[in-house]
This record gives structure tokens, sequence and C-alpha cells, in this order.
């Protein structure tokens, strides 16, 4: 895969900078003639395909091996495949946010290599996890796996040894990528834990834990826990916004502090479009967001791209 550098503003109009692929996908796929006649017209024709979640795609739509052949470089044009490395330079903070655990695994074992390569220094590292409960048929296997190595590994974890071996005391994505850290960072012992305050705003699913704090490398490391939130097209979860809001409220960023952002495709750009649109939200549009990650993981279907492609769209709707 190619690799690039990439300096997320938030400004970007995916449709019009691959208006052209757009049409060719469009064309493969059987959407109508004029699926890219304008933005708005673009969005309502694709948004049936982001029903369910990122990797449980409830897309009504066959894929062919022969449409799918001509999907795939049409797709890296796109930059929905491609690896994209973290600019060399001092950040105040760098994001993770979490993902199911290929993407977990992906994400983390990024951050390694990127901060032993050199030439990248944070004042912290930000996991971004919080309330979604484990997608069984995609994850739980990964889940054993990672269990597993990290005692092949020798790696002595009071936490680890706490799970007695048993995924099942994995409740929360929080816990999975808690889990992948250990497995690429190494033992991972709790130096600080911040709980919720406990008010009249508190609804259902309800929990205490807010933050852990670790050390990695000298280098503080942070595990948010974000509440669940409804969402238009799937399950109630913590989303990228909502962990974003959820950070800046708790970590006050400095003014015109510089936010490393690491995410695997093909999710990385519209992610960082969507925290970009939450800082300023959150009334930090001062803060620069510089976007990083891994390529697609091996096994990435169609529809997943497919989805990603309605994402983006759907993204540019809310630039303003």
């Amino acid at each position: 895969m190619a690799m690039e550098q990439l300096e997320s503003t938030g400004t970007e109009q995916f449709f019009e900078r691959h208006h052209r692929t757009l049409g060719q996908i469009g064309s493969i796929v059987g959407l109508p003639t004029n699926f890219t006649s304008s933005l708005d017209q673009a969005v309502s024709l694709t948004q049936p395909w982001v029903a369910g979640d990122h990797t449980r795609s409830q897309m009504d739509i066959s894929i062919s091996e022969a449409q799918s052949a001509e999907l795939r470089p049409l797709f890296d044009d796109l930059g929905l495949s491609r690896v994209t490395v973290l600019d060399k330079r001092d950040y105040d903070h760098i994001l993770v946010p979490g993902a199911v655990q290929l993407g977990n695994n992906g994400r983390i074992k990024f951050l390694k290599e990127t901060i032993e390569q050199g030439g990248v220094s944070a004042g912290d590292i930000v996991l971004l996890g919080g309330q979604r409960k484990v997608f069984g048929e995609v994850e739980s296997h990964l889940l054993s796996e990672d269990l597993r190595s990290v005692h092949e590994q020798g790696i002595q974890d009071d936490w680890i040894d706490a799970l007695a071996n048993q995924i099942e005391n994995l409740t929360w994505e929080t816990d999975f990528m808690r889990l992948a850290a250990i497995k690429h960072l190494g033992a991972l012992p709790l130096r600080r834990l911040h709980l919720r305050v406990i008010g009249p705003d508190t609804r259902p699913p309800y929990d205490a834990v807010k933050q852990y704090e670790f050390s990695w490398r000298d280098i503080p490391l942070r595990l948010m826990h974000t509440l669940a939130t409804q969402r238009p097209n799937g399950e109630a979860r913590h989303t990228t916004e909502s962990c974003v809001k959820e950070w800046v409220a708790a970590a006050e960023p400095a003014a015109g502090a510089v936010v490393g952002f690491i995410a695997s495709n093909p999710h990385r750009d519209r992610m960082a479009k969507s925290c970009r649109r939450a800082l300023i939200t959150s009334g930090r549009p001062d803060i620069t967001l510089i976007a990083a990650g891994p390529a697609n993981a091996e096994g990435i279907g169609d529809k997943i791209f497919l989805g990603e492609l309605a994402r983006n769209l759907y993204e540019d709707t809310l630039l303003g």
C-alpha cells in the first residue's frame, strides 16, 4: 500500500475531491446514472448503506467477485485503503479511538511502532473506549487469541490475572482496548481511577468508571470510558463525537494544542472529520488535528468500504 502524510482540518469535501471515482463506483454497483449529480443526491442514495454497525453491515446489496475486483482499486483511490504515517513532531496529545478488536490491535500496534521509530513525542496518549458490548461473531475469537498472547508473552498484569482467562469478564469496548494495549505495550499497572459523579441526570446504562490512568515509556496513558448514546442507524453505544467531547471536558487541552489522531482504514478520514467537528462544537476550533493510521486489515469486506463511502458523503453535509 502507498504511504502518505495527512493533516486533517475537517474541511475537506469528499464528494468534490472524488467526484469521478464516486461515479465509477455507483455505475459498478448499479446506482442511477444521476448518482453524483449533487451531494444531496449522493447522500440520499447511499444512506441505506450505513444501516447497522461498521463491521456488521445490514446493507441489502450483493457484490459479485467481478464487481469486487473492479471496486478495490477505486476504494484505494478514495483513500480508504492505505496507511498514513504520523507526522514527526511533538504532540500535546495523541488520541486513539476504539474499534472492534481487530481495529484496536491494529491502532495500538501502529501507535507503538510510531513512538519506537522516533521523531514523535506526546504529552499523553488517550485511548477512547466506551460502552459497546462484544460483537461475538467477529470479536470473541480475537479476544481469546489476545488473552492467550498475553500469557504466552509472560506479561504479568494484575487486571489480566483477575480476568481468570475468561473473555466473559470483558464487558465493554474499554476492556477490549485495555487488553489490546497490554498485549502490545506490556503490563499497565493502574495508577489512578476516575469515577463519575452520580446526579439527577444519570441514566442507564450507568457506569461509575470514567477514566483509568496508566503510564507507558514514561508517557501518561489514559483509557477513557464514555457512556453509550443513542444513534439513528444502530444500537446505542459511544461514538467518536461523544468520546471527543468527554475528552475535551476532562483534559481541557491548552490553546492551540496539536493532537495526533490514530484510526485505521477504511474509517480513518471519516473519523478524523467527526473528531474535528466534535472539537468545533465543543468550542475548540483552535486545536490542530493530525490524522494517521494503518491500512485496512486483510479480509475487510466491500460492504464495509461502501458504508464508509456513505458516511464520508454524509460528513460533507455537516461541514457547513
